[in-house]
């Protein structure tokens, strides 16, 4: 990733972060966050990776009110970013947290056994 893009990730992160939170008044909209942008190299697409408070479909149907409203962000984000073209903006689902919150709970329950005995 260059320079260049990695700016404009931020850049868009901040920008769509900002939409979502004051412009956006769809209710199925939850508690959401962008965790990280990768905008592809010629700069013509920026995929978002989410994150949402809430599982199952709570989580499910932010992430499509979201995405019906990708045309809206993205013309809202427009003179923000100083590009001849606004990239074309998709939206992954980021389930880092809940892999991680798994993983604690493994280790959590290996740690609380007892130690196995020695012969």
């Amino acid at each position: 990733m260059s320079k260049r893009t990695h700016m404009l990730g931020h850049l868009i992160r901040r920008e769509v972060s900002n939409v979502i939170a004051r412009d956006l008044s769809d209710p199925r909209i939850g508690f959401v966050t962008i965790t990280d942008v990768h905008v592809s190299p010629d700069l013509k697409h920026a995929r978002l990776y989410v994150s949402v408070l809430g599982e199952g479909r709570a989580a499910e149907e932010s992430i499509e009110a979201l995405r019906g409203a990708l045309g809206f962000i993205r013309r809202r984000i427009a003179p923000h970013l100083d590009l001849r073209y606004t990239p074309e903006l998709t939206i992954s689902y980021d389930d880092t947290e809940v892999r991680a919150g798994r993983i604690e709970k493994i280790i959590d329950e290996l740690h609380s056994g007892e130690p196995p005995h020695e012969e």
